[in-house]
């Protein structure tokens, strides 16, 4: 009687399917906030190009506010690129996190299976009226070891993706200013 493996892996694989999730969706998200960043970064400076040269027209009082809001929305759009870029490169970390994690783990399956294969084909080749019985024990122990380690790699994923999470202090930048008009060109 030959001895079914599946059972055997699969505390090893339900460790691993853990990891499971859309990791063409969040690289997609990445460079879709990279590019963001760039655009934010970019947008930044010709504001801050273009606020310059209108303060010119401005004067007295509301020539300052103007200066002001101007610098304002400018480090506004400086922020958001920061954070842009920083919760990008956030995504690729948790990313590249998960895919190392999820190749360790279906490393560990592969590796079982060909041990396990071993000892299932000598039990097979045996005079021994008991090696199935001893292989399916060894092979028994070598599931819940290899599932140990598998639910390690799984719980050190998620401590290094909560410490990622944690970094990210917020999802809107801190120098957003209020909306509203910059004020007038009436001197």
């Amino acid at each position: 009687m030959a001895i079914d493996l599946a059972p055997y892996e699969a505390p090893i694989k339900e460790a691993a399917d853990k990891l499971e999730g859309d990791t063409g969706a969040a690289d997609k998200a990445q460079t879709d906030l990279a590019a963001l960043s760039q655009q934010l970064t970019e947008y930044g400076t010709r504001h801050r190009a273009e606020a310059t040269s209108l303060q010119g027209n401005w004067v007295g009082d509301r020539g300052d506010l103007f200066g002001v809001k101007a610098k304002e929305h400018t480090q506004a759009l400086d922020d958001a690129a920061t954070w842009a870029s920083h919760t990008a490169q956030t995504i690729g970390d948790a990313t590249s996190l998960v895919k190392d994690a999820q190749q360790r783990c279906q490393a560990l399956v592969t590796e079982f299976d060909a041990d396990a294969r071993t000892l299932v084909d000598a039990a097979a080749n045996s005079r021994d009226p008991g090696a199935e019985l001893q292989a399916r024990a060894v092979i028994a122990g070598m599931s819940a070891k290899y599932a140990k380690e598998a639910a390690d790699i799984v719980n050190a994923a998620k401590a290094r993706l909560q410490d990622l999470m944690n970094g990210m202090s917020s999802t809107v930048p801190a120098s957003a200013p209020p909306a509203g008009p910059l004020g007038s060109r009436v001197g």
